[in-house]
């Protein structure tokens, strides 16, 4: 499956929404710039405008109770769909039931809510449009006054300003909303079949953040999400506490913390998160048997404290979720870049082939791609390498595979494969090479 059509299907939903609820949106917008081009010229206060503005968006940019009701039918749509296929070809019935009924009410709520006030329910989205203004008054010199000739200048620049800002609250809201609702039918799909566990399961592409990765391969308690979903769709004055983002909490925090203590546990983290739950049996094999321990001993007490941390991000995964992020590398790709950005002509695949291509006795840029893959598929050993880039300023964290005197070097963060060689010495060598001069951690896992 090609990079963004990974959930093609939840994207086409997103953007049929989109089409229904958009235009109606940006015409209320038009008609409060409409306002403000009519009375601009006899504010004298630039707070008075600014307050007069605002009023106008509150009140007029809301959600219609037509599409109110277009949202329930679609969401119902959505979620039965999303249903039938978590159970698959299973034979397994799901039938609609009063619980459904209301996960649906809730997601319908949640939407109704931060398009219903749109600008009220929104502060930072007020304070934004507050700046600008200020901004393009105060800072600029722009005048407010009958007569004032940059009234139509305005009127185009916070015009635009003020639709990309819709537009992109507008697509936020909806796929946010709609990842929460079909995650939503997934659990309740996962609890009807009887199935006690899921595991969380991120998209794994250069778009993917670090809280997400942290996320990925965890596995959690059906039963426990269920009563988060219950107590939230029967008090959602609670979900800011009981299922709040992560993007709340510090990052280093999370990776050590076990699955068990999460503060949230599950999808969506943030909003335009793009994660799903899935049943942790149909997805995940036998763990491999986890042995965490270090394999280059640290030289240096900053490099211990590398290994410290590292390690104890680990020992906070049980083996399924450790499994699970090995397996989350078959998803590595050449053509991504660990900095985020996309090498469409794959040329690291054919530096890298060039260079050991004879010592692996591979013909060809796809049989060399494979054997990536076949070494990540069922590796002998697999080592996690902490290394810090004093380019960036940041630590990355590569997977190393082995398997037949193979190795093969993938980044974590952006599931990119770095490379693929031939063992012409001792692993540890290997590995104390590839940390160079740079401070480093590096553990074996089995």
């Amino acid at each position: 499956m090609a990079e963004y059509e990974w959930d093609a299907e939840g994207n086409e939903f997103i953007d049929e929404l989109l089409k229904k609820i958009l235009p109606d949106f940006l015409q209320k917008v038009e008609s409060v710039l409409a306002e403000a081009f009519r009375f601009a010229p006899y504010f004298i206060s630039f707070n008075d405008f600014t307050r007069f503005i605002m009023q106008e968006l509150e009140q007029k940019v809301r959600l219609s109770p037509k599409h109110k009701e277009m949202l329930y039918s679609e969401f119902r749509r959505i979620y039965e769909k999303t249903q039938k296929e978590t159970v698959g070809d299973t034979p397994l019935r799901i039938d609609f039931n009063m619980a459904d009924e209301r996960t649906i009410n809730y997601a319908l709520s949640l939407t109704d809510f931060y398009l219903g006030k749109f600008f009220q329910g929104d502060k930072k989205l007020r304070l934004d449009v507050v700046k600008w203004l200020s901004k393009y008054y105060l800072e600029q010199g722009n005048p407010i006054g009958k007569g004032q000739e940059g009234i139509k200048h305005f009127l185009n620049e916070f015009g635009g300003y003020l639709k990309r800002r819709t537009e992109g609250k507008v697509r936020q809201i909806i796929d946010t909303s709609v990842n929460h609702l079909r995650n939503s039918a997934r659990l309740r799909a996962i609890a009807k079949a009887r199935i006690t566990k899921y595991r969380w399961d991120a998209v794994g592409d250069r778009l993917t953040c670090p809280y997400c990765r942290a996320m990925d391969g965890r596995v959690f308690d059906t039963g426990e999400a269920i009563r988060t979903l219950e107590l939230i769709e029967s008090d959602p004055a609670s979900l800011p506490e009981v299922k709040p983002f992560l993007t709340r909490f510090p990052l280093d925090k999370l990776k050590s913390l076990p699955s068990s203590q999460m503060p949230s546990k599950m999808p969506p983290i943030h909003p335009h998160c793009r994660c799903r739950i899935v049943s942790f049996i149909e997805e995940i094999e036998e763990p491999y048997p986890v042995v965490v321990e270090t394999a280059v001993p640290p030289r240096s007490l900053e490099e211990t404290a590398i290994l410290q941390e590292l390690t104890t991000e680990l020992k906070a995964l049980r083996p399924e979720e450790i499994t699970a992020r090995i397996k989350a590398h078959l998803g590595s790709d050449w053509r991504r870049n660990p900095d985020g950005t996309f090498d469409a002509k794959a040329s690291r695949l054919k530096a890298e082939f060039e260079k050991h291509a004879k010592d692996l006795n591979v013909q060809s840029l796809k049989e060399y791609e494979q054997l990536s893959y076949e070494v990540i598929r069922k590796p002998e050993h697999v080592f996690i390498q902490r290394v810090f880039n004093p380019q960036t300023k940041k630590y990355e964290t590569n997977y190393i595979f082995v398997k037949n005197g193979v190795y093969v070097i993938s980044n974590d963060e952006s599931l990119a494969i770095q490379t693929v060689g031939r063992l012409k010495e001792e692993i540890e060598s290997l590995l104390s090479k590839l940390s160079g001069s740079s401070l480093s951690a590096t553990v074996k896992l089995f």
